[in-house]
C-alpha cells in the first residue's frame, strides 16, 4: 500500500499523525520520552516506523535533540524514485 503514490503517502501521513499522538498522551500522563517511544514502536505495524524509533531512542540516550532526531528519522521518509 505504501507503493501506491496516493494512497501510500495517505497512510504514511496518517501513521505519523497517530504515533506522534501516541507520544504525546504518554508525555501527558508523565510517561518519560524514551518509553514513549518504546510504546510507539510496539504500536507500530510499519518496520520503517519501527526501526526509526529504535534509531531515535538510541540518539536520545546519547543526548540528541528530540526535535532534530525525530524530523531527521520519522518525519521525512525515504522517498523511492
Amino acid at each position: 500500500a505504501l507503493k501506491i503514490p496516493l494512497l501510500g503517502n495517505l497512510i504514511r501521513k496518517n501513521h505519523v499523525g497517530l504515533c506522534c499522538y501516541l507520544i504525546a498522551t504518554t508525555q501527558h500522563s508523565g510517561i518519560s520520552l524514551i518509553d514513549g517511544l518504546e510504546l510507539a514502536k510496539q504500536a507500530s505495524n510499519m518496520i520503517y516506523f519501527h526501526n526509526s524509533f529504535s534509531a531515535c531512542q538510541r540518539e536520545l540516550q546519547q543526548g540528541a535533540l528530540f526535535s532534530e532526531t525525530i524530523l531527521k528519522l520519522v518525519a521525512y521518509p525515504p522517498q523511492k524514485t
